[in-house]
């Protein structure tokens, strides 16, 4: 079964949720608080934009490169 951009994009946040949990809980629990409904445990697609995605991954970034930040 083909992935559709839409799963694409959900796993690669859950990947990078993933990364921030490993790396750092002051991080991963930012953006776990801000990015899924607690009611579901799912990540809201209606706050994923460009700009949230631009912010996430650069918080994986420096995570990868300096850990425990």
């Amino acid at each position: 079964m083909e992935q559709t951009y839409s799963d694409k994009i959900a796993l690669g946040l859950s990947r990078a949720l993933t990364v921030l949990e490993e790396k750092s809980s002051v991080l991963w629990t930012y953006w776990a608080n801000r990015l899924i409904d607690p009611a579901t445990g799912a990540i809201r697609p209606e706050l994923i934009t460009e700009s949230v995605l631009d912010d996430l991954l650069d918080d994986v970034f420096y995570c990868e490169k300096w850990p425990g930040i």
